[in-house]
């Protein structure tokens, strides 16, 4: 089957791929303590236990919260160690993060999708400073990840585990929790240029400071490529012209606040983003593998608005304080199939309109009650050719309570009400315990939820008869139950962090799509999954100035009615890299990223791979630096998604101007 002629943009909804084979391998059962040996580490901000300073989260449970003390694995990746790695995508960001698959159909700009701990795409919360990034008009409703540029962002935080429980649906898998840049000094002017491989051309630049009570963060950012090889040559018609794939994607941010009084603030974020992608259509075989891709560009355009607005008060020396948000989300996406057809192109939109309340309760020492209520709208429209809106709500409250009962024992709580204007209540919950023995250095946690997923509007309702493609108004909600367990462990006052964390998720009523009984190609709850596996770490801070760390996933996968693994979920993944401020002015990066073999479509297999790449930048003066990287430093030839080559070789550098 085409791709296109399924839905252009639209992730794989089938659940397919090998058996099981193999033991868990012997490494499962080790701290990858033997890799510091033989290779350098990945630095890639995936910290646990921060060395000499315990780093703060807030996605674990909406509180700022220090690592050390949450029970969820959580991986936090910083500005600075995005900048050493010179990463410009949110795609590379999360590359390295365990527990994660992120892969696209090629280069920059083509579709990303995000599988955590095995679950499916639409199964992790992606938020951007308190905003709900998914796209309603999706056909599952998950988010566009292919346009987030990474300049503005100030951290990622990863949280793994399912999170239903404070964050209703699409939480199964866990949360991705983006935060951008705020300003505080005096003004800060910063410009950037970059050129190199693939006709690559990248302009970003800032704004940030404060004035007395007032802070301002502005960002804008070009991402640029006009030679990005995705086809291969065997998906070549004879007698034409490999066409290569072109990105353009211009993004604008910015963040402001004030403190009206000593005790209530006001904050307002936006991001936009304009992107346009030109691509092939896919007129191979999706049981084979076999025949070739268009001989003609189609051509497709994203627009993205997002902005929310708060209002945080605190009250009584801090024992009670409120924030109240009001949050809108519009995304358009624009379809050509050819070049005639970009004056009438199809066009589809998803709003999501979010208002939010929050209070937290500080009443006994070691306890914090969080209460929360939001209602969410949500609409789509297939504005060409069709003509088709609907829309649709949802009503919801929590409760949780965050306790440290000792230095030795913190616990989290949660619970969470959802009415769904269209499938009625669903309740879940969470548990997450940790022993600290801050003794030793050493933590045991686990954690435990229940999540559900809704269908999204496009599944229920949207049809596309001459695709021969229809909805289904019967779906009912994805049901999930999950857990993990492990342990962190630090050595040498700090300066050696290992852990490994043991995972499980059941998910009841799985959304697949294929041909039913009827001849007809629709969706349908006929599917059971359960993933499960291992994450491991070591972080290792041999020097002053030089981070190595390792990562390891170990995934198992399996759709209980077919017996065989989910797609596009390799069963291994292995991260390594190093940081190295070399000097006051040299600062160098090395990353190694690599997963096996997994299945396609149809069970065709993807083949394994992985890649180096080096960064280094040196500081020239005050205000000038220059910086360079080389990706795919060994040439590979390998493709991330079946079919769709990732880019080989490329060697950029550009200089940075900073006021």
């Amino acid at each position: 089957m085409s791709l296109w002629s399924r839905k252009p943009g639209r992730p794989p909804a089938e659940f397919s791929g090998g058996l099981f084979s193999g033991a868990v391998p012997a490494a499962l059962t080790l701290p990858l303590a033997a890799l510091s040996a033989v290779c350098p580490l990945s630095a890639a901000g995936a910290v646990e236990m921060a060395q000499g300073t315990d780093q703060v989260v807030i996605s674990a449970t909406r509180l700022p919260t220090p690592v050390s003390e949450v029970a969820s694995s959580v991986t936090v990746v910083t500005a600075e160690e995005i900048e050493a790695r010179q990463e410009r995508t949110l795609h590379d960001v999360l590359q390295d993060i365990p527990g994660l698959v992120n892969p696209s159909y090629g280069g920059p700009g083509t579709q990303v999708y995000l599988f955590t701990r095995g679950t499916n795409v639409n199964h992790t919360k992606i938020l951007v400073d308190g905003i709900d990034m998914s796209d309603p008009s999706q056909s599952d409703g998950s988010a566009n990840l292919a346009t987030v540029l990474a300049g503005d962002i100030e951290r990622v935080e990863m949280l793994r585990g399912p999170q239903s429980g404070l964050y209703g649906s699409d939480a199964i898998g866990g949360v991705l929790n983006i935060i951008t840049r705020k300003g505080e000094g005096p003004l800060k002017l910063t410009a950037s240029v970059e050129g190199g491989s693939f006709a690559t051309f990248n302009q970003n630049a800032s704004a940030s400071g404060s004035e007395g009570r007032f802070h301002y963060a502005l960002n804008l950012a070009h991402f640029s490529t006009q030679a990005e090889r995705v086809q291969p040559d065997d998906a070549v018609k004879p007698g034409a012209r490999r066409l290569d794939y072109t990105n353009d994607n211009k993004a604008a941010s910015g963040k402001f606040g004030a403190d009206l009084t000593d005790s209530l603030d006001v904050g307002l974020v936006f991001k936009a983003a304009a992107s346009g992608l030109t691509n092939l259509s896919d007129n191979r075989s999706g049981k084979t593998g076999l025949g070739y891709m268009g001989t003609g560009h189609n051509y497709q355009e994203d627009r993205q608005f997002m902005t929310r607005g708060t209002l945080h008060q605190t009250l009584w020396d801090g024992a009670f304080e409120q924030t109240l948000g009001l949050a809108e989300a519009v995304e358009r996406r624009h379809y050509a199939y050819s070049s005639d057809q970009k004056k009438t192109p199809s066009v589809y939109g998803g709003n999501r309109t979010k208002i939010d309340w929050q209070g937290n309760i500080r009443v006994i020492d070691g306890h914090v009650i969080t209460l929360g209520a939001e209602r969410e709208m949500t609409a789509i429209s297939d504005l060409i050719p069709q003509k088709f809106t609907t829309n649709t709500g949802n009503t919801a409250g929590y409760a949780q309570l965050q306790s440290k009962f000792d230095p030795h024992f913190v616990n989290t709580v949660s619970i969470r009400h959802d009415d769904n204007d269209t499938f009625g209540g669903a309740n879940t919950y969470r548990l997450a315990p940790a022993i600290l023995l801050p003794e030793t250095d050493s933590k045991i946690k686990a954690s435990m939820g229940t999540g559900f997923h809704a269908p999204s509007l496009d599944q229920l309702y949207h049809s596309y008869p001459s695709m021969n493609f229809f909805a289904n108004p019967n779906l009912r909600p994805e049901k999930s139950l999950g857990w993990d367990a492990g342990f962190e462990q630090g050595l040498v006052n700090g300066r050696v962090q290992f852990g490994s964390t043991y995972f499980h998720n059941n998910i009841r009523n799985m959304i697949v799509s294929g041909i039913n009984p009827l001849g007809v190609y629709t969706y349908s709850n006929v599917s059971t999954a359960v993933t499960k596996g291992l994450e491991s770490f070591i972080s290792v801070n041999p020097l002053e100035g030089l981070t190595l760390r390792a990562d390891y996933t170990r995934l198992l996968t399996d759709n209980t009615m077919t017996r065989r693994a989910l797609v596009e979920r390799p069963k291994n993944k292995l991260g390594a890299s190093a940081i190295w401020q070399a000097g006051d002015n040299l600062r160098l990066s090395v990353n190694v990223t690599g997963m096996t073999d997994s299945y396609s479509y149809y069970y065709l297999r993807t083949a394994g791979w992985w890649t180096a790449d080096v960064a280094a930048d040196y500081q020239i003066g005050p205000h000038l630096s220059v910086f360079g990287r080389i990706d795919n430093m060994f040439d590979r030839e390998y493709a991330e998604m079946r079919g769709y080559l990732a880019p080989r070789r490329g060697v950029f550098g550009g200089i940075k101007i900073t006021y």
